[in-house]
């Protein structure tokens, strides 16, 4: 039988191809890659507060190079190196468990990826566990920290996962280079000429001047850490960048009940224009928070700036009892007056962490003030809040105090008993000013002014017997 070469042909393509029948062989096979070889480590359990996961053994059988990632439910609460290493983002709090189902079971998938082959991947289960003696490590670089201060229930924020930020819209509001790309922290850290001088807590801090490589000025944008409780007297980061101008900083931002848009408390614009990172204690900064203890408020750190050192670089956001570094302001929440006048608002805003009677536990608890009767042992609300209701009601404020009311509504005014009792304090001005009304023709109502040898040297007791509010 004749033997024919057949030839195909197409544009940009030549096929030659044995036709006919005989003893024709086909054409060999190309030998195909082999997908790179994850190998399991079984069931993972680590104690709570603990980063460290597992190292896997990855290896390509073909001896390529690989990538290796994560994906899955809780991938971003996570993040695995080049040699097979995986970690928590943020170190576990058993209580509080950030996986998908909020069960302590994280569910993440290994995917290793050598661009010749079909990927491998690998599902793992990594289960945390209570450990009551277990607490963070300390980790820091250039910079000081120590184990009172810096722990995780003190934590606002530690940029160590942008992923995570991103996908967290309740707590974080992120636009510019903070919302389109995840890798806005740690990369300080891989140049060189960066590592030896760059501080940082944890394991990355941000700097907006190696966002994207495109230069220091080009990556603008925001974070808002929205709903942060005040629990301690100082807000404390560390920041610097910028050249003092109002494109770059930090704010603490309070919306007033009843209101729309929030004001701004305070606001710190950096003036330490030089090296893109942070390098050391000297860029320690707080915000005085103490007299909004028990207020809820947002943080807005931001780089508007495209030109002239238009660069921030910060680091974990945390409150603190003591405040550490400069001083960016003394925070208080405005206190708006109904029905009486305030002369001079910048002075009575001094007196409100001391005795605004706004937060009756914090007052108790950090103030030093003593309770007795119906003022020992305070809740948020106990003293406090019906007066604040009746449009009738004078306050600076949100509310004011009425035993009259401590009983709940149709209680005897009578009924409650008590005392209120400040720590000792220095007079510095002429003149104590307070407001109060109610009382009879006795002296079992009023306000007292003592030595601290229990001298009573001055008492006032009204004789406003009538509504049961000033």
């Amino acid at each position: 039988m004749k033997k024919l070469l057949c030839m195909l042909s197409l544009p940009a393509l030549v096929l030659l191809s044995a036709c006919g029948g005989g003893n024709g062989g086909s054409a060999e096979s190309l030998p195909q890659p082999h997908s790179p070889v994850i190998s399991d480590p079984g069931a993972l359990s680590v104690p709570e507060f603990t980063t460290a996961v597992a190292k896997l053994t990855v290896s390509s059988p073909d001896n390529n190079a690989f990538e290796l990632t994560l994906s899955g439910a809780d991938a971003a609460l996570f993040a695995i190196n080049g040699d097979g290493s995986i970690r928590f983002a943020i170190p576990p709090d058993f209580q509080n468990p950030a996986d998908a189902d909020r069960d302590n079971t994280y569910q993440v998938t290994v995917v290793a990826d050598d661009s010749y082959s079909t990927p491998s991947k690998l599902n793992l289960s990594i289960k945390v566990t209570a450990c009551p003696t277990c607490h963070v490590a300390n980790t820091s670089a250039h910079v000081t920290t120590d184990d009172t201060t810096f722990v995780t229930e003190n934590v606002i924020s530690s940029f160590e996962y942008p992923a995570q930020m991103q996908q967290d819209t309740a707590k974080y509001t992120l636009t510019g280079a903070f919302a389109t790309t995840t890798n806005w922290n740690n990369l300080e850290y891989s140049n060189p000429g960066m590592a030896p001088i760059a501080a940082r807590i944890g394991d990355a801090s941000v700097s907006t001047c190696e966002i994207g490589g495109a230069g220091c000025d080009a990556p603008t944008g925001s974070i808002t850490i929205n709903n942060v409780l005040i629990k301690k007297d100082s807000i404390t980061f560390l920041m610097s960048g910028g050249n003092g101008g109002p494109d770059v900083g930090a704010q603490v931002l309070y919306t007033p009940p009843g209101a729309s848009a929030p004001v701004v408390l305070g606001t710190y614009n950096p003036n330490s224009c030089g090296d893109p990172v942070l390098k050391g204690d000297q860029h320690y900064v707080n915000f005085d928070t103490s007299g909004l203890i028990g207020e809820t408020v947002q943080l807005v750190i931001f780089d508007n700036a495209s030109s002239g050192c238009g660069f921030v670089a910060f680091d974990h956001f945390y409150q603190t009892d003591e405040p550490r570094g400069v001083n960016a302001g003394v925070l208080s929440k405005p206190l708006t007056p109904v029905k009486v006048s305030v002369e001079d608002p910048v002075a009575f805003q001094k007196m409100v962490p001391f005795a605004s009677f706004e937060n009756p536990v914090d007052m108790v608890a950090k103030r030093g003030w003593a309770g007795t009767g119906v003022f020992a042992n305070p809740t948020a609300t106990s003293w406090q809040g019906t007066t604040g209701t009746d449009a009738n009601a004078a306050r600076v404020g949100d509310t004011a105090i009425s035993t009259c009311e401590i009983g709940g509504p149709g209680s005897p005014c009578d009924s409650p008993t008590g005392t209120l009792t400040s720590p000792a304090f220095k007079v510095t001005d002429p003149y104590l000013n307070f407001l109060m009304h109610g009382g009879g023709a006795g002296k079992n109502v009023g306000l007292r002014v003592m030595d601290t040898l229990g001298n009573v040297l001055l008492s006032y007791s009204p004789n406003s017997c009538g509504p049961s509010f000033i």
